[in-house]
């Protein structure tokens, strides 16, 4: 299985998409899925805004990139990269230290994804 993942940040909107696509057999190498992650809501200049577009980052890169049988080891193994590798990019597109910090401490309360 090959992970292919993107992510774009909408110009002139206060919206994130974060993407990714599981390529199988059967799929279309173009297939791109992707969900918009909103943060016009919060308040990035703050702790607690960063950890709130943080958890929304994290919880659509599980949305997009699956969550594959347990039993499936190759699966899980690529989920993992996948999550991983859209929650890197998404973070690096908002140029947030802030933001960036979150990736190597993790979340305060649910600690680190991977």
């Amino acid at each position: 299985m090959r992970i292919r993942d993107t992510l774009k940040l909408a110009a002139g909107a206060a919206t994130l998409l974060v993407g990714a696509a599981n390529i199988a057999s059967a799929a279309s190498v173009d297939e791109v899925r992707s969900v918009r992650v909103r943060y016009d809501d919060i308040l990035l200049n703050t702790e607690l805004g960063n950890t709130v577009l943080y958890r929304r980052i994290v919880s659509a890169a599980v949305h997009v990139c699956g969550s594959p049988d347990i039993r499936d080891l190759d699966a899980m193994a690529a989920a993992k990269t996948c999550r991983r590798t859209a929650v890197e990019r998404a973070v690096e597109s908002m140029h947030s230290q802030r933001l960036a910090a979150l990736i190597v401490t993790g979340d305060p309360l649910l600690g680190n994804p991977w």
